[in-house]
C-alpha cells in the first residue's frame, strides 16, 4: 500500500491485517488514510493452498486524501418571523474552524434561498467570505407567501463537516390595510333573542393576505343587545384574520345595531343591523277595569281590559283571549263567555253587565298558546254592586 494509512479489523489499527473470510465469502477491513496529500492506496491479496495468489489477486483500492475538513458551525438567525417582502431583523450566521478549532478567515459560504420566493440582495443566493473571527452572515428577504416556517435558507462551505447549516422562517401578513364583511348582516329573530349567524368581519393586508392577531372591536350602537355576552367585545383575529361574534338582539320590537371596527386602522367600520320582530305569546297582564262599582243589571263605566305579550312584553296582535263569568249572575255583553282578539297593541277587551243581586262580582280572563297556559293565565276582575264613584 501507498500513503502510510493504517488498516483495523480489531482493536489496534496495523498497516497489515489477515482477515478470514465470512460464511458469505466475505471479508473487509477499516481503511484510516495516511498523511500524505493525493492518491493512496491498499492491497488484498489471497492464496491457494500452494501459495499461488487467487484469480484477480491483489486488488487495489485507491482513495484520494484531500486537506482536513474545516468545520461549519450555526450560531443564530433561525426561526424567525417576519413580513411579506420584508428583510428579516436579524441575520442569519455561521461559523468556520479548521480541524483544529481555529477560526478560517476569508472563506467562501454560500447562503442559498431554497423554497418560495425568498432572496438575497434580490437573488436566489449570495456567496459571503468569513470574517477575522471566522464568521459570515447574510440577511435575506421574505417573499409573497405568508405561512409558517415555509421559508428554508441554506449556508454550504466546501468540504466543511456540519455543511450546509439550514435556516427556517416564517410570514405573516403586512400591516393592516383593511377590513371587510363576511357574514351576519340583515338578520331578523324574536328580540331579546341570539341571531342563527354569527356576525363575521376578516382584515386584510394592502395585498389581501389575512392579518393574525388583530384586534377587532364590535359594539352594540343600537337595539340594547350583547356581543358575545357584552355592549363592546374585541377580538383578535385568527390565523386567516377572521373575527367574529355571536349577537343576542335586544329585547324590544325594532332595529338594533352593531359595528365592527378594526384598531389602528382609518378604514371605515362594517355596520350590521338586524329587525328583532315579536315572539311567541308567553303573558297575560291585567290592563285595567278591576275594582270597579256598578248598579244591578247596568253596564260598569269602564271595559275589562288585557294585555298579551311575549317573554320580553313586547305586544302580541290578533291573540285570542277567553272572558268568562265567574260569580255574580252577570254577562258579558249578552253572553257569560267571550272570546276576544287582542288589537295592534296587545289588547283585549270586553264589558261587563252587573248581575242583579250578589255584592262581589267576578270575570275571568285566559288564554293559552300551543296547548299551554300563558304566564298570568287566568288574570280574575272582582267588582262590587253599589253607586258608581
Amino acid at each position: 500500500s501507498t500513503g502510510g494509512g493504517m488498516l483495523k479489523s480489531g482493536s489496534s489499527p496495523s498497516s497489515q491485517v489477515f482477515k478470514q473470510t465470512d460464511s458469505n465469502g466475505y471479508a473487509k477491513v477499516t481503511w484510516q488514510m495516511g498523511p500524505t496529500l493525493g492518491q493512496q492506496t491498499v492491497n488484498a491479496r489471497a492464496e491457494n493452498g500452494q501459495g499461488a495468489n487467487l484469480t484477480n489477486s491483489p486488488i487495489t483500492f485507491r482513495a484520494t486524501a484531500q486537506e482536513p475538513l474545516s468545520i461549519m458551525q450555526y450560531i443564530s438567525g433561525n426561526g424567525q418571523t417576519g413580513s411579506v417582502n420584508a428583510q428579516l431583523a436579524d441575520p442569519l450566521v455561521v461559523r468556520l474552524f479548521d480541524s483544529d478549532n481555529v477560526p478560517l478567515a476569508g472563506e467562501p459560504v454560500k447562503f442559498i434561498a431554497t423554497t418560495f420566493d425568498g432572496q438575497f440582495s434580490g437573488k436566489d443566493s449570495v456567496f459571503v467570505n468569513t470574517n477575522s473571527q471566522g464568521y459570515a452572515q447574510a440577511t435575506p428577504t421574505l417573499g409573497n407567501t405568508v405561512g409558517d416556517t415555509i421559508y428554508v435558507f441554506k449556508a454550504y462551505a466546501e468540504n466543511a463537516s456540519g455543511s450546509p447549516v439550514e435556516f427556517k422562517a416564517s410570514a405573516t401578513a403586512g400591516p393592516p390595510a383593511k377590513i371587510k364583511y363576511i357574514a351576519g348582516n340583515g338578520q331578523s329573530a324574536s328580540a331579546g333573542r341570539t341571531l342563527p349567524i354569527d356576525l363575521k368581519v376578516r382584515v386584510l393586508d394592502a395585498g389581501d393576505r389575512p392579518v393574525k392577531s388583530h384586534s377587532v372591536q364590535f359594539s352594540v350602537t343600537e337595539g340594547g343587545g350583547l356581543v358575545n355576552g357584552a355592549e363592546n367585545k374585541i377580538i383578535l383575529t385568527d390565523s386567516q384574520g377572521f373575527a367574529s361574534v355571536s349577537w343576542k338582539i335586544g329585547e324590544s320590537v325594532g332595529q338594533n345595531k352593531v359595528i365592527a371596527a378594526a384598531q389602528e386602522l382609518n378604514e371605515p367600520a362594517v355596520v350590521f343591523t338586524a329587525i328583532g320582530v315579536v315572539g311567541q305569546p308567553a303573558r297575560l297582564s291585567k290592563y285595567s277595569g278591576d275594582a270597579q262599582k256598578g248598579e244591578a243589571g247596568l253596564p260598569l263605566p269602564q271595559y275589562f281590559v288585557v294585555s298579551v305579550t311575549d317573554s320580553f312584553y313586547n305586544a302580541i296582535a290578533n291573540h285570542p283571549v277567553t272572558f268568562r263569568v265567574n260569580s255574580g249572575g252577570g254577562n258579558l255583553e249578552g253572553q257569560a263567555q267571550r272570546v276576544v282578539y287582542t288589537n295592534a297593541f296587545g289588547q283585549a277587551q270586553v264589558l261587563y253587565t252587573m248581575g242583579p243581586t250578589a255584592f262581589e262580582q267576578s270575570v275571568q280572563a285566559i288564554s293559552d298558546y300551543d296547548g299551554a297556559p300563558l304566564i298570568g293565565s287566568p288574570q280574575v276582575f272582582s267588582v262590587f254592586l253599589g253607586p258608581g264613584d
